[in-house]
């Protein structure tokens, strides 16, 4: 709080269970919400714009803020490109929603770390931070 504090920022904290974070995410917004600074992890391991782009970042994404039909439609056709067409659009969409419009505002890069014993026959992946199917690890023989 006190880098926003620093900022000249008058903020103060508030903690919510998940369903009542849920509605300040969601739409419809509350009506009451006011301005808000939401903290939400999103790490896209399945690694396509196609996941994010049109729940955040279209009108109709439910966890956009965005009424922006031009956007809309540059998004619909980052959608249905291929290729180095569909890369270089969804990197325009991404500056557009960070730079531009400030969408949302990226507050930290998730890492996450795992221990593996040395008895365990197993190797993290990339979906380790959200999922870890046990039927997929042994025991060593």
């Amino acid at each position: 709080m006190t880098m926003w504090q620093d900022a000249g920022l008058n903020v103060k904290l508030t903690m919510l269970d998940v369903a009542d974070w849920l509605r300040y995410l969601q739409k419809p917004f509350p009506a009451e919400r006011g301005p808000n600074l939401l903290q939400m992890m999103h790490d896209n391991n399945k690694g396509d714009a196609a996941f994010t782009v049109p729940i955040f970042y279209r009108s109709s994404g439910s966890y956009s803020t965005l009424a922006d039909p031009a956007f809309d439609k540059q998004i619909d056709e980052a959608l249905a490109a291929t290729g180095e067409a569909r890369t270089n659009s969804f990197k325009a969409i991404f500056g557009k929603a960070r730079n531009e419009v400030a969408a949302d505002i990226p507050m930290f890069h998730m890492i996450g770390y795992t221990r593996v014993g040395t008895r365990l026959e197993w190797k993290p992946d990339i979906t380790t931070n959200s999922e870890i199917p046990l039927a997929n690890i042994a025991i060593k023989d």
